[in-house]
């Protein structure tokens, strides 16, 4: 019995030997584990999606990660030694992947290895414990967050207008708080049109034209142009006439511009073929027309002035065409109410036409037609005479500010006589012998002058009909003393002669 019982217990204390073996064997291989959890976040600002890789360690000693492996993108880790629990908790350590917004899924292959040699791997793990591959599927896109715009591009901008087009004024603004962005900017034009025909389809031409620019310091701008009392069109278009594809330029009263039908065609403007145009306005039928007027000034210089003047009623510019001697010409297009002055200088001053064009510019009008005329206000030439004891001395003098030219012709004498001519600021002198009696005659323009030789009183005329005036005063006495000496000689003649007859007789 006692026997039965000692096999007993040794076959009892065999078995919980083996069962301590076991259990001894057993439970490393069931501690030591790890963990792969994975977790997202889309990054508004870049667009792409986070992934945070967790990797834990339910061992109490450190567990080191290997034969890393991830896809689409790379995984960084901080470090890859994994620390010991803490605690209830497993120690852990993160990566981080950072995938496109668009990827569809993530994943990650790595080992865990303990400094007993034992590891797990993912995909792995054994029968019991499998590991399956680390994978996080994306179900949306992860989109980047726009970024609240600080300014805007001109495709992309809206604006508001004002439009009165009787008055010819409109307003155009920039919605919203934001400015264009630099270097963008949109024209916008107010433009005025006159039709000097009756017919719709007549040409129009530009009467005023207001442009200007929405850019990154200018947000609102007004517009302003003169409107026409006669068949008007305003129009504001967002563009610039040399941009807008539908406008003909061609060369029509002077430097305006000629614009296609539809654009300011009577019976209305077609929106559909116009898509920069923004507002429009038809006034009322009135025939067109301009009033020119032709006022001529001539200078005293030999310069002729024309006023030109397209009167303040006129509902069409004036164009002016004025031709001169020499090849002189100009053309002067005035808007109502303008004048301008044409300066016509001496040298051409003659043969002087001025007209004015008709609306179609087909044909002229004569207006003036002339030459230069002398002006009753320039400074008169002047006629003077000196005389002395032998001659007269004419002066004839043509002032600064007088006649560009004067002839003075001077009588004197036995039909004797001298032509002068004379440029504005010229004096000139004329000297005649005096006799007495003479008068010098001075003809300028049929103004005539006499200016009589009138020597001072100490002064001997000759007699009519010429020689020199004798000389007088000092020059009385020198001839008196050689007269004396000429009678001393004659008396000492006298006496000798009688001297000699006495002693003869004797």
């Amino acid at each position: 019995m006692k026997r039965t019982l000692r096999r007993l217990g040794a076959v009892a204390g065999a078995a919980l030997v083996g069962l301590t073996a076991t259990f001894a064997l057993a439970s490393p291989a069931s501690a030591h584990d790890s963990s792969v959890t994975p977790t997202t976040e889309c990054d508004r600002a870049t667009g792409e999606w986070i992934v945070t890789w967790t990797v834990g360690n339910d061992f109490k000693t450190e567990g080191t990660i290997s034969a890393v492996k991830a896809t689409p993108t790379d995984v960084t880790f901080d470090k890859l030694v994994i620390p010991v629990p803490t605690g209830n908790a497993n120690g852990y350590v993160s990566g981080t992947q950072r995938v496109p917004g668009d990827t569809k899924k993530a994943t990650l292959s790595l080992t865990v290895t303990w400094p007993d040699g034992y590891h797990v791997s993912f995909p792995g793990g054994t029968k019991k414990n499998p590991h399956a591959l680390p994978t996080v599927t994306f179900k949306d896109v992860c989109k980047k967050k726009p970024v609240p715009p600080t300014c805007l591009k001109a495709s992309r901008a809206h604006f508001s207008h004002t439009f009165d087009g009787p008055k010819g004024l409109a307003t155009v603004s920039l919605k919203g708080d934001l400015p264009l962005c630099d270097g963008e900017k949109q024209p916008f034009t107010l433009v005025s049109f006159v039709s000097p025909g009756d017919s719709p389809d007549d040409a129009s031409f530009v009467f005023d034209v207001d442009s200007k620019l929405i850019d990154p310091t200018h947000k609102t701008i007004s517009l302003a142009v003169k409107v026409p009392a006669c068949n008007v069109e305003v129009l504001l278009i967002s563009a610039t006439l040399d941009t807008a594809p539908d406008l003909t330029v061609a060369s029509a009263q002077g430097n305006d511009t000629k614009v296609s039908v539809p654009l300011a065609k009577k019976g209305g403007t077609d929106k559909d073929k116009l898509p920069y145009l923004l507002d429009h306005y038809s006034g009322p039928a009135v025939d067109c027309a301009a009033v020119p007027t032709v006022n001529a000034l001539p200078a005293c210089d030999g310069s002729v002035g024309l006023t030109l003047m397209n009167g303040e009623s006129a509902t069409l510019d004036a164009t002016f065409v004025v031709t001169a001697a020499g090849g002189f010409s100009e053309t002067v297009t005035l808007k109502a109410g303008e004048v301008k002055v044409v300066t016509i200088p001496a040298a051409k001053a003659t043969g002087i036409v001025a007209g004015v064009k008709s609306s179609d510019g087909k044909s002229t009008k004569e207006l003036f037609k002339g030459d230069w005329t002398a002006p009753k206000n320039c400074a008169a030439p002047t006629v003077a005479g000196t005389s002395d004891c032998k001659n007269l001395t004419v002066t004839v003098t043509n002032p600064v500010g007088g006649l560009p030219s004067v002839t003075a012709t001077i009588e004197y004498g036995d039909k004797k006589s001298e032509v002068v001519k004379l440029a504005a600021g010229e004096k000139k002198d004329v000297v005649i012998a005096g006799t007495a009696g003479l008068t010098a005659t001075v003809t300028i323009d049929e103004k005539v002058t006499n200016v009589a030789y009138a020597p001072d009183a100490s002064c001997t005329a000759t007699k009519p009909g010429g020689g020199d005036l004798p000389v007088t005063g000092a020059s009385i006495g020198i001839a008196a003393g050689v007269a004396a000496a000429l009678l001393a000689v004659g008396g000492f003649l006298f006496v000798a002669a009688r001297r000699r007859r006495t002693t003869f007789t004797a």
